[in-house]
Order: structure tokens, then C-alpha cells, then sequence
């Protein structure tokens, strides 16, 4: 699904939350390597850059999520 893609964007934003308070994320623009490819962003806690893998391991499922809700709108 997104097994190869490139990250072609990191920005530091904030988010408001439901609650009204703000959030800093990490905005992650990235496109896939497949035909036809797919570019997107996805938003994480800047708080995970703690921890590195934790990140990475974020940032990698969030893409997936994000390449799988576009494919199966494709599919509609």
C-alpha cells in the first residue's frame, strides 16, 4: 500500500483541539512511489520526537492510514 514513499515536507504547527486548547504537531507532506503516486500530509504530536522510533513508527501508520482512506474512496 504506502510500503515506499518520500517525505517531502516537515512544518511545526499547532492544532486546536476539540477542547479548545492548542496542540504543537509535526505536518508531514509525503508522496508515494506507486503508479499513479499519491501526495498527502499527515499531522502528528511534536511530543513524539522524544522518541524517535516512536515517531517514525507513527508517522509510517499514519501515512498507510492516510494512503488506504485514498484508495478506498477511489474504489467507490
Amino acid at each position: 500500500m504506502a510500503e515506499h514513499y518520500s517525505v517531502t515536507s516537515q512544518t511545526y504547527e499547532t492544532d486546536r483541539q476539540p477542547d479548545g486548547t492548542y496542540e504543537p504537531v509535526v505536518a508531514i507532506g509525503f508522496t508515494t512511489k506507486g503508479d499513479p503516486p499519491i501526495s498527502g500530509i499527515v499531522r502528528v504530536p511534536q511530543s513524539l520526537l522524544k522518541d524517535k522510533v516512536r515517531y517514525a513508527e507513527t508517522v509510517k501508520a499514519a501515512i498507510e492510514q492516510a494512503v488506504g482512506a485514498h484508495l478506498a474512496v477511489n474504489e467507490l
